[in-house]
């Protein structure tokens, strides 16, 4: 099956991790749930954890970032790499 296209930029986090960014914003892993955490002023919020570079669903090729959870594999077009 051919993958989807779509243009991306990676762009370095906190933690050293590049992460995906679709339209200004980061994608999430569809297989982790959201979950609850304290906020700075102590009401609960939701969190969800984002689509990196560590993910062992996730292939490089050459400027390609390839993931291949969901239903379908999606080819990210890799734009630019921020950090």
């Amino acid at each position: 099956m051919e993958a989807i296209t779509q243009k991306a930029k990676l762009v370095r986090d906190d933690s050293g991790q590049f992460i995906l960014q679709k339209d200004g914003q980061a994608t999430f892993c569809p297989y982790v749930a959201p979950f609850v955490v304290q906020s700075a002023l102590g009401s609960p919020t939701l969190s969800r954890i984002p689509c990196t570079t560590s993910c062992p669903l996730v292939t490089f090729q050459d400027d390609y970032y390839i993931v291949g959870c969901g239903a379908n594999r999606v080819k990210y077009i890799i734009q630019e790499v921020i950090g």
